[in-house]
Parts: C-alpha cells; structure tokens; sequence
C-alpha cells in the first residue's frame, strides 16, 4: 500500500497538466476556431461563460507545485543516501541520522 501511496504522489503531477491541457483544448475549439472564423471574440467569451485560460492557469501552476515538490524530494532522497555512502565504515552508525550542512 505504501508504494501505491509513493507511486501516486510521483506522478500525480500529470493529472493537473492534463486537466489544463484539455481546458487549453476546449478554449481553441469553443473560442479560437470560432473567431478565426469571423466571430466576435467578446461574445464568443460571453456566450461560454467558461474561463478557460484562468482555469489551465490555475490547473499548470497547481501543476509545477506538485513536480517541484517531487523533484525536492528526490534530490534530497539522493543527497542524503549518497552522502551516507561516502562515510567511511567507523562513522556510520545505523542510531545515528543524517542531517542537513
């Protein structure tokens, strides 16, 4: 259950870029095919009454966060594990942790 859970949290980051993806989609189909058409741009967004930008916005920024977060903390996954590697035998002390310089 536990790599489930670790599994999920690396690559849930992918679903809020989707999510935007298709909003992005949806605005080219509904707003800018339309206008390139000779509709009005205004009331085309009127009509919608969806924000499209706003949300793929909101969805991309929620997006990066996430990854942020995952590239952290692999990173300090590694640093930690690479640093125990390269501590000679006597020092390493399996009661003792790691911690940050």
């Amino acid at each position: 259950m536990k790599q489930n859970w670790k599994t999920a949290v690396y690559t849930g980051w992918l679903l809020p870029f989707l999510f935007a993806a298709t909003f992005m989609g949806l605005w080219i189909v509904d707003i800018v095919v339309p206008t390139l058409k000779g509709g009005n741009f205004n009331a085309l967004y009127d009509l919608n009454k969806i924000r499209y930008l706003d949300i793929s916005l909101g969805a991309t920024i929620i997006g990066f966060t996430w990854l942020s977060y995952v590239v952290i903390r692999i990173a300090k996954k590694e640093y930690c594990s690479s640093t125990h590697d390269s501590l000679p035998h006597s020092d390493r002390d399996s009661t003792k942790t790691l911690r940050w310089r």
